[in-house]
């Protein structure tokens, strides 16, 4: 769509979705040579996936890999029809130890549309 000045409109923020809190613990160590959270994301996480619509909220859970030393935060990008549920690095150690923690992500959703979600690496 495009206004008089010949700009082309943006979705509105407010019905774009947003996270709104995010919550994430310890679940299981990563064993050094099991690399199905590689090779087979989708089953390896099945488990702990989910999406729950409720009015005007997501509710996502998912399993993600994180370093056991590192400071995190939940983040989400949104790309289309498509939401990606990641993890972001806010400070990092260089000990290296791995671990897999189960994520909540609570994401507003003024539209009330049904978005693919998925759980990134």
């Amino acid at each position: 769509m495009f206004s008089c000045s010949g700009e082309k409109e943006s979705k509105s923020e407010k019905e774009t979705p947003s996270l709104v809190s995010w919550s994430n613990e310890f679940l299981i160590v990563h064993e050094d040579e099991d690399w199905a959270y590689y090779e087979d994301h989708e089953n390896f996480i099945s488990e702990y996936f989910s999406v729950d619509y409720q009015e005007n909220l997501i509710i996502a859970t998912t399993l993600i890999e994180v370093n056991c030393i590192d400071s995190i935060a939940g983040k989400i990008e949104v790309s289309n029809d498509t939401i990606f549920l990641k993890s972001e690095i806010i400070m990092t150690d260089d000990r290296l130890c791995s671990e897999f923690h189960k994520f909540e992500f609570i994401i507003s959703n003024p539209s009330n549309i049904r978005y693919k979600v998925i759980s990134m690496k």
